[in-house]
């Protein structure tokens, strides 16, 4: 070898290439023993079939962690959930301008399923309701068997 040539710097060890970090796609797990709620029902008494829907859906949020996730998992979870009469309903109702929250989904139906109520007036009714012109005991059995069901609508208990 002559001096003007240069010897070949020695070849680089072979390397993997460095790793790039990739954001691992977000899984959503639940578990599968934890039934899901039964779709709202929309018939016969719809502010009991209300309560009943949403103290099951309170439930089942805490039980799954679905309560710790995001806005839209969690909004999308519930309008899978409540079955296709009430998300008729839902996507009918008017729920302002602002960006869709899981609270805000859940104020509107209660405003459309639990309606205000004259609380004065039903208790009036309920009072002075007209006896019977029969047996006292047979009257006030129908009177009771009647009104059995206003007391819960009316938010009125006799207490002694």
């Amino acid at each position: 070898m002559s001096d003007t040539e240069e010897n070949p710097p020695p070849p680089a060890p072979l390397q993997p290439p460095a790793p790039q970090y990739t954001p691992a796609p977000q899984i959503i797990s639940f578990p599968s023993n934890f039934p899901v709620p039964s779709a709202m029902g929309c018939r016969g008494d719809l502010m009991s079939n209300w309560e009943f829907f949403k103290q099951q859906w309170q439930d089942y949020e805490v039980a799954t962690g679905l309560d710790q996730k995001n806005q839209s998992i969690r909004l999308a979870t519930f309008r899978s959930v409540i079955g296709k009469k009430c998300l008729q309903i839902f996507l009918n109702l008017n729920c302002g301008t602002e960006e869709l929250t899981i609270n805000s989904a859940l104020k509107a139906l209660e405003d459309h399923f639990l309606p205000k109520r004259n609380v004065v007036y039903e208790r009036y009714v309920f009072i002075h309701v007209s006896k019977r012109p029969n047996n006292p005991l047979i009257t006030m059995l129908h009177w009771y068997i009647d009104r059995r069901d206003d007391t819960r609508s009316t938010s009125y208990w006799y207490t002694r």
